[in-house]
Protein backbone atom coordinates (compact mmCIF):
# COMPACT_ATOMS: atom_id res chain seq x y z
CA UNK A 1 0.00 0.00 0.00
CA UNK A 2 1.43 3.66 -0.90
CA UNK A 3 1.64 6.44 1.11
CA UNK A 4 0.17 9.78 0.25
CA UNK A 5 0.97 13.23 1.93
CA UNK A 6 -2.11 15.25 0.91
CA UNK A 7 -1.19 18.79 -0.05
CA UNK A 8 -3.28 20.28 3.47
CA UNK A 9 -1.31 18.31 5.32
CA UNK A 10 2.11 19.43 3.53
CA UNK A 11 0.71 22.97 4.02
CA UNK A 12 -0.03 22.60 7.21
CA UNK A 13 3.76 21.23 8.40
CA UNK A 14 4.87 24.46 6.03
CA UNK A 15 3.36 26.84 8.23
CA UNK A 16 4.24 25.10 11.94
CA UNK A 17 8.01 24.99 10.54
CA UNK A 18 8.03 28.76 9.03
CA UNK A 19 9.13 31.21 11.53
CA UNK A 20 6.34 33.72 12.93
CA UNK A 21 6.18 36.90 11.83
CA UNK A 22 8.17 39.42 14.28
CA UNK A 23 5.33 41.16 16.86
CA UNK A 24 5.90 44.26 18.60
CA UNK A 25 7.13 44.28 22.22
CA UNK A 26 6.07 47.80 23.01
CA UNK A 27 2.71 49.31 22.14
CA UNK A 28 0.72 52.15 23.80
CA UNK A 29 1.26 52.76 27.48
CA UNK A 30 4.74 51.09 27.53
CA UNK A 31 8.08 52.73 28.41
CA UNK A 32 10.21 53.23 24.94
CA UNK A 33 13.17 51.17 25.87
CA UNK A 34 16.38 53.29 24.97
CA UNK A 35 18.77 52.81 22.19
CA UNK A 36 21.66 54.07 20.63
CA UNK A 37 22.27 54.58 17.06
CA UNK A 38 24.56 56.56 14.48
CA UNK A 39 22.91 59.49 12.96
CA UNK A 40 23.22 60.29 9.04
CA UNK A 41 25.55 63.18 8.13
CA UNK A 42 26.42 64.84 4.90
CA UNK A 43 29.35 66.29 6.33
CA UNK A 44 32.04 67.33 3.12
CA UNK A 45 28.72 66.46 0.48
CA UNK A 46 29.48 62.53 1.40
CA UNK A 47 26.95 60.76 3.21
CA UNK A 48 28.88 58.86 5.97
CA UNK A 49 27.58 57.33 9.71
CA UNK A 50 27.91 60.39 11.89
CA UNK A 51 27.95 60.56 16.06
CA UNK A 52 25.28 58.65 17.68
CA UNK A 53 21.72 59.43 19.37
CA UNK A 54 19.97 57.82 22.12
CA UNK A 55 16.53 58.25 23.95
CA UNK A 56 17.88 60.58 26.38
CA UNK A 57 17.96 63.97 25.15
CA UNK A 58 14.57 63.79 23.76
CA UNK A 59 13.48 62.86 27.80
CA UNK A 60 11.17 66.19 28.88
CA UNK A 61 10.20 66.80 25.04
CA UNK A 62 7.46 65.00 22.41
CA UNK A 63 8.97 62.66 20.35
CA UNK A 64 7.52 61.99 17.01
CA UNK A 65 9.16 58.71 15.75
CA UNK A 66 9.09 58.25 11.77
CA UNK A 67 10.02 54.35 11.21
CA UNK A 68 11.11 53.84 7.77
CA UNK A 69 12.39 52.42 4.77
CA UNK A 70 14.61 54.08 2.49
CA UNK A 71 13.06 53.02 -0.65
CA UNK A 72 9.69 52.35 1.01
CA UNK A 73 7.45 53.40 -1.36
CA UNK A 74 4.48 54.55 1.47
CA UNK A 75 7.60 56.17 3.55
CA UNK A 76 8.42 57.82 0.20
CA UNK A 77 5.38 59.05 -0.21
CA UNK A 78 4.37 60.41 3.21
CA UNK A 79 7.88 61.88 3.54
CA UNK A 80 7.02 65.55 2.32
CA UNK A 81 4.17 65.16 4.79
CA UNK A 82 6.24 64.37 7.98
CA UNK A 83 8.54 67.06 7.01
CA UNK A 84 6.40 69.93 6.24
CA UNK A 85 3.15 68.97 8.59
CA UNK A 86 5.00 67.42 11.72
CA UNK A 87 8.59 68.74 12.08
CA UNK A 88 7.91 71.83 10.48
CA UNK A 89 4.61 72.67 11.86
CA UNK A 90 6.09 72.11 15.91
CA UNK A 91 9.31 74.16 14.82
CA UNK A 92 7.29 77.21 14.61
CA UNK A 93 4.17 75.96 16.84
CA UNK A 94 6.16 74.38 20.24
CA UNK A 95 9.32 75.02 19.24
CA UNK A 96 11.79 72.99 21.95
CA UNK A 97 8.99 70.95 23.00
CA UNK A 98 7.93 68.64 20.04
CA UNK A 99 10.98 66.73 18.46
CA UNK A 100 10.44 64.48 15.11
CA UNK A 101 13.43 61.25 14.53
CA UNK A 102 13.76 59.34 12.03
CA UNK A 103 15.20 55.42 11.69
CA UNK A 104 15.89 53.15 8.81
CA UNK A 105 14.51 49.97 9.38
CA UNK A 106 15.61 48.77 5.71
CA UNK A 107 19.20 49.07 7.66
CA UNK A 108 20.34 50.54 4.02
CA UNK A 109 23.65 52.44 3.66
CA UNK A 110 24.55 56.15 4.90
CA UNK A 111 23.97 57.10 1.02
CA UNK A 112 20.52 54.86 0.66
CA UNK A 113 18.90 56.70 3.41
CA UNK A 114 20.51 60.19 2.33
CA UNK A 115 18.81 59.32 -1.16
CA UNK A 116 15.26 59.29 1.53
CA UNK A 117 16.42 62.86 2.91
CA UNK A 118 16.81 64.20 -0.76
CA UNK A 119 13.24 62.53 -2.19
CA UNK A 120 11.22 63.65 1.11
CA UNK A 121 13.24 67.03 2.19
CA UNK A 122 13.45 65.66 5.56
CA UNK A 123 15.68 67.74 8.30
CA UNK A 124 14.98 66.14 10.82
CA UNK A 125 17.81 63.47 12.05
CA UNK A 126 18.04 60.20 10.50
CA UNK A 127 19.54 57.09 12.28
CA UNK A 128 21.62 54.91 10.49
CA UNK A 129 20.84 50.77 10.92
CA UNK A 130 17.38 50.89 12.87
CA UNK A 131 16.52 47.23 12.69
CA UNK A 132 19.84 46.45 13.72
CA UNK A 133 20.16 44.10 16.85
CA UNK A 134 23.17 46.58 17.78
CA UNK A 135 21.98 49.71 19.67
CA UNK A 136 18.33 48.76 19.83
CA UNK A 137 16.55 47.08 17.01
CA UNK A 138 13.55 49.39 16.40
CA UNK A 139 11.60 46.59 14.21
CA UNK A 140 11.47 44.18 17.32
CA UNK A 141 10.62 47.18 19.53
CA UNK A 142 7.66 48.88 17.54
CA UNK A 143 7.32 46.50 14.99
CA UNK A 144 8.58 45.75 11.35
CA UNK A 145 7.88 47.94 8.36
CA UNK A 146 6.50 51.56 7.84
CA UNK A 147 4.93 53.24 11.69
CA UNK A 148 5.27 56.13 13.22
CA UNK A 149 4.92 56.15 17.24
CA UNK A 150 4.59 59.27 19.51
CA UNK A 151 6.20 59.37 22.72
CA UNK A 152 5.44 61.22 25.84
CA UNK A 153 8.18 63.79 27.67
CA UNK A 154 8.33 61.23 29.88
CA UNK A 155 9.64 58.64 27.26
CA UNK A 156 5.90 56.39 26.99
CA UNK A 157 4.46 55.50 24.28
CA UNK A 158 1.16 57.46 23.31
CA UNK A 159 0.52 56.57 20.00
CA UNK A 160 1.67 53.39 18.18
CA UNK A 161 0.32 53.48 14.34
CA UNK A 162 1.01 49.54 13.87
CA UNK A 163 -1.49 48.68 16.66
CA UNK A 164 -4.03 50.47 14.88
CA UNK A 165 -3.46 50.37 11.10
CA UNK A 166 -1.72 47.85 8.38
CA UNK A 167 1.45 48.49 6.46
CA UNK A 168 1.34 51.05 3.78
CA UNK A 169 -1.77 52.76 5.59
CA UNK A 170 0.08 54.09 8.92
CA UNK A 171 0.50 58.01 7.87
CA UNK A 172 -3.00 59.54 9.71
CA UNK A 173 -2.06 63.17 9.74
CA UNK A 174 -4.98 64.04 12.00
CA UNK A 175 -3.97 61.31 15.03
CA UNK A 176 -0.66 62.14 15.20
CA UNK A 177 -1.72 66.19 15.47
CA UNK A 178 -4.38 65.28 18.10
CA UNK A 179 -2.15 63.23 19.92
CA UNK A 180 0.77 65.63 19.80
CA UNK A 181 -1.00 68.53 20.41
CA UNK A 182 -2.37 66.73 23.40
CA UNK A 183 0.92 66.10 24.78
CA UNK A 184 2.41 69.41 24.34
CA UNK A 185 -1.30 71.07 25.98
CA UNK A 186 0.27 68.96 28.98
CA UNK A 187 3.63 70.88 28.78
CA UNK A 188 2.18 73.66 28.25
CA UNK A 189 -0.14 73.21 31.63
CA UNK A 190 3.06 72.45 33.61
CA UNK A 191 4.62 75.55 32.26
CA UNK A 192 2.03 77.75 33.06
CA UNK A 193 0.85 78.23 29.36
CA UNK A 194 1.71 80.44 26.48
CA UNK A 195 0.51 81.98 23.33
CA UNK A 196 0.98 79.57 20.37
CA UNK A 197 2.99 81.57 17.12
CA UNK A 198 1.48 81.99 13.78
CA UNK A 199 1.95 78.71 11.77
CA UNK A 200 0.42 77.34 8.27
CA UNK A 201 -1.08 73.12 7.91
CA UNK A 202 -2.02 72.07 4.68
CA UNK A 203 -3.31 68.21 5.02
CA UNK A 204 -3.73 65.61 3.58
CA UNK A 205 -0.90 65.72 1.42
CA UNK A 206 -1.64 64.04 -1.46
CA UNK A 207 -5.38 65.19 -1.59
CA UNK A 208 -7.33 64.48 -4.64
CA UNK A 209 -10.91 66.22 -3.41
CA UNK A 210 -9.85 69.03 -0.65
CA UNK A 211 -6.74 70.15 0.95
CA UNK A 212 -7.38 72.04 4.30
CA UNK A 213 -5.56 75.29 5.17
CA UNK A 214 -5.52 76.27 8.50
CA UNK A 215 -3.39 79.72 9.54
CA UNK A 216 -2.55 80.86 13.03
CA UNK A 217 -2.81 84.39 12.96
CA UNK A 218 -1.63 86.62 15.92
CA UNK A 219 -4.08 89.28 16.86
CA UNK A 220 -3.77 92.69 15.25
CA UNK A 221 -2.71 91.08 12.34
CA UNK A 222 -5.24 92.46 10.02
CA UNK A 223 -6.62 90.24 7.12
CA UNK A 224 -5.47 86.89 6.10
CA UNK A 225 -4.34 86.02 2.22
CA UNK A 226 -4.03 82.36 0.81
CA UNK A 227 -2.64 82.27 -2.18
CA UNK A 228 -1.69 78.78 -4.53
CA UNK A 229 1.28 78.76 -6.56
CA UNK A 230 2.55 76.68 -9.58
CA UNK A 231 5.75 75.65 -8.90
CA UNK A 232 6.95 77.74 -11.55
CA UNK A 233 5.99 80.70 -9.10
CA UNK A 234 2.69 81.45 -11.21
CA UNK A 235 -0.37 82.39 -8.96
CA UNK A 236 -3.29 79.33 -9.85
CA UNK A 237 -5.54 80.40 -7.06
CA UNK A 238 -6.44 83.20 -4.39
CA UNK A 239 -8.36 83.10 -0.94
CA UNK A 240 -8.96 86.31 0.63
CA UNK A 241 -9.82 85.37 4.12
CA UNK A 242 -10.62 87.71 7.01
CA UNK A 243 -9.24 87.64 10.65
CA UNK A 244 -9.24 89.20 13.84
CA UNK A 245 -6.51 87.01 14.74
CA UNK A 246 -6.52 83.31 15.67
CA UNK A 247 -6.77 80.20 13.25
CA UNK A 248 -8.13 81.14 9.98
CA UNK A 249 -9.63 77.89 7.95
CA UNK A 250 -10.16 77.40 3.95
CA UNK A 251 -9.99 74.78 1.81
CA UNK A 252 -8.27 74.30 -1.88
CA UNK A 253 -10.30 71.76 -4.10
CA UNK A 254 -7.41 71.96 -6.90
CA UNK A 255 -9.38 74.38 -9.06
CA UNK A 256 -7.66 77.30 -10.56
CA UNK A 257 -9.05 80.93 -11.17
CA UNK A 258 -11.53 79.51 -14.47
CA UNK A 259 -13.19 76.70 -12.44
CA UNK A 260 -11.61 74.18 -13.91
CA UNK A 261 -9.43 71.70 -11.86
CA UNK A 262 -5.88 72.12 -11.96
CA UNK A 263 -3.39 69.50 -13.22
CA UNK A 264 -1.76 66.96 -10.79
CA UNK A 265 1.44 67.89 -9.52
CA UNK A 266 3.30 69.95 -6.19
CA UNK A 267 1.96 73.29 -5.35
CA UNK A 268 3.12 75.82 -3.14
CA UNK A 269 0.46 77.07 -0.34
CA UNK A 270 1.33 80.80 0.73
CA UNK A 271 -0.39 82.63 3.36
CA UNK A 272 -0.19 85.79 4.35
CA UNK A 273 -1.16 88.60 7.20
CA UNK A 274 0.81 92.29 8.18
CA UNK A 275 4.02 91.24 8.75
CA UNK A 276 3.84 87.49 8.02
CA UNK A 277 4.29 84.85 5.57
CA UNK A 278 4.19 81.18 5.39
CA UNK A 279 4.81 78.64 2.75
CA UNK A 280 4.16 75.05 2.40
CA UNK A 281 3.97 72.51 -0.30
CA UNK A 282 1.31 70.25 -1.26
CA UNK A 283 0.62 67.23 -3.48
CA UNK A 284 -2.84 67.41 -5.94
CA UNK A 285 -3.73 64.20 -7.85
CA UNK A 286 -6.44 64.23 -9.85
Amino acid sequence: MRFQIFPAVLAATFLLLWPAPSRAVVHAGDSAPTFIKNRLDIGGGVPHAGDTLSLGPFLGKVLILNLFGYNCPFCLGDGASVEQDLNQHYQQTAPGKVLVLGADLYNGTASNVDSYRSSTGATYPLLLQGASPTGGNFSTIFGPFDNFVILNSSGVVRYHAADKWPHGNRFHLNELLATVDSLVANIASAEGGGTPGPSLRVFPTPFRGSAQVEFQVPAGSGDARVEIYSMEGRRVANLTLGSAGGVVRTSWDGRVADGSRAPSGVYVVLARAEGLSLRRRVVFLR
